[in-house]
C-alpha cells in the first residue's frame, strides 16, 4: 500500500512538472502504440481502468499508423492488442500513406510536442529517441506496473535555462 502512495505521488511530481513548463493539462492526452497494448495484455493490465488511477484524467488515443503497424505484424498473438488499439480514440496523424509507429509518434512530437502528448510505448529504441526532444513525458511497462519516466536529462537542462 506503501508503495502505491510513494509511486502515486512521484507520477503527481512529474506531471506537475510537465504542466508548469511544457502547459500540459488534464485531461492529458495519452498517444499508445501497439507495443504498449501487446505488453498491458501480457502482463493482465487493464490500459483503461489503469492508466486514469496512475496519471488522472486521460484520453487514450492512437493513430491509424499506429494501427495499420500492428495489423501488418498479422500475427494472431497481437490480435487482442489490435483490438484495444482499435478502440481508442483516433488522434490524427495526417499520413496520407501510412508510415511506421515509430516514425509517426516522432512526426507528431517534433517542434516541442505542441499536442500535448503522452507517449506510452514498450519500443526501447522509439522511447531512447524521444528522449532526445524536450517536453514528451515518456511512459512504459515495467513488469506489470505502468511507470513515468522522469523529464529527460535535455528535458531538465532546457527548462533549467528557460528559468
Amino acid at each position: 500500500k506503501k508503495m502505491k502512495v510513494k509511486r502515486q505521488k512521484r507520477v503527481a511530481k512529474i506531471l506537475k512538472y510537465f504542466h508548469l513548463n511544457f502547459g500540459f493539462r488534464k485531461p492529458f492526452n495519452m498517444l499508445v502504440d501497439g507495443t504498449f497494448c501487446a505488453g498491458c495484455l501480457e502482463a493482465k493490465v487493464n490500459i483503461k481502468e489503469q492508466m486514469p488511477k496512475y496519471v488522472g484524467e486521460v484520453n487514450l488515443v492512437t493513430t491509424g499508423c499506429c494501427i495499420t503497424e500492428i495489423e501488418s505484424i498479422g500475427s494472431p498473438q497481437l490480435y487482442g492488442a489490435t483490438l484495444i488499439l482499435k478502440s481508442m480514440t483516433l488522434f490524427r496523424c495526417g499520413h496520407k500513406t501510412p508510415v511506421g509507429a515509430g516514425k509517426c509518434i516522432k512526426s507528431l512530437v517534433k517542434n516541442g510536442n505542441p499536442h500535448h502528448l503522452i507517449i506510452a510505448s514498450q519500443d526501447p529504441e522509439l522511447r531512447e529517441s524521444l528522449r532526445n526532444i524536450p517536453g514528451i513525458p515518456l511512459l512504459y511497462l515495467h513488469g506489470n506496473s505502468p511507470t513515468l519516466e522522469k523529464p529527460s536529462e535535455l528535458t531538465e537542462n532546457l527548462t533549467e535555462t528557460i528559468s
